[in-house]
């Protein structure tokens, strides 16, 4: 029940922040006047740390770190995503 709210819900932070994304705002707009922050945003700093200290490739978690941290647009990021070389086809 809580990750179908999370991800539909108009009323969750993780929602809103998403929406705002795909909108073309960034991170740093979207904080603006804002009292709270979505849970996902600090997660994003942890997944990258891990898979970072693991040697795990995460990319959608990634492009989201670098949207976030690195004020990649989430177009671009999903561009990227998209073209990006899939392990063992090279």
């Amino acid at each position: 029940g809580d990750l179908i709210l999370t991800a539909t819900d108009p009323l969750s932070r993780n929602y809103t922040l998403g929406f705002s994304l795909g909108k073309g705002r960034s991170f740093k707009e979207y904080l603006s006047g804002k009292a709270f922050v979505a849970e996902g945003v600090q997660n994003s700093i942890s997944l990258h740390r891990l898979s970072l200290k693991h040697g795990i490739q995460m990319p959608i978690c990634h492009a989201v770190y670098e949207i976030l941290h690195k004020d990649l647009d989430c177009h671009e990021a999903f561009r990227q995503l998209l073209h990006r070389k899939l392990p063992g086809s090279e």
